[in-house]
């Protein structure tokens, strides 16, 4: 099963994505996506790195600072496409070794600083073996305690674990 969730974080070109119809849920606001970075920033402040020096992608074969048309080269068209004059926000609804994932990456005046993977339907088993995955490909097996700490890499790009109903790892560029 590990080697099934390894597949999570290797690099491929083609990942094999499914873009799937929209749902209906409702879109968020600026206003939300700017308390959504504020959390996220307190939350990182909180949390203790944990060093890797892998470097950290936020999705296979898609590194930060690309455009959206680097990153839609990789992934093919998105589910929703939302933009303004300086952000512009892309989501898909991939699966990936046998999960469901909600993906967003988020982009200023051009260039990707943060992306969110959100596990949907994932019970404490799934959630264990996915941070198990990311231990073992940033942390070589490491104590990892996601709650508490952080995986920073060397150029000081971040993944944070957060819990809710789903799983959501957030990568942040340094």
């Amino acid at each position: 099963m590990l080697a099934k969730l390894g597949k999570l974080f290797e690099n491929d070109s083609h990942s094999g994505a499914q873009i799937q119809q929209p749902d209906e849920q409702p879109l968020r606001s600026a206003d939300n996506d700017s308390n959504t970075y504020q959390a996220l920033s307190e939350a990182s402040v909180m949390r203790a790195p944990k060093k890797t020096f892998i470097i950290i992608n936020p999705y296979p074969g898609i590194q930060f600072d690309c455009t959206p048309a680097d990153l839609q080269k990789v992934l093919g068209e998105p589910e929703l496409n939302i933009y303004t004059h300086q952000e512009h926000l892309l989501f898909y609804r991939l699966k990936r070794a046998g999960y469901k994932l909600r993906t967003e990456f988020h982009f200023y005046q051009s260039r990707l600083f943060y992306a969110r993977r959100t596990f949907e339907q994932i019970n404490l088993v799934g959630k264990d073996e996915v941070i198990s995955a990311l231990r073992a490909k940033y942390l070589k097996d490491g104590i990892f305690d996601p709650e508490q700490e952080k995986i920073v890499d060397p150029l000081g790009n971040e993944i944070l674990v957060r819990s809710s109903s789903g799983l959501q790892l957030d990568y942040l560029r340094s």
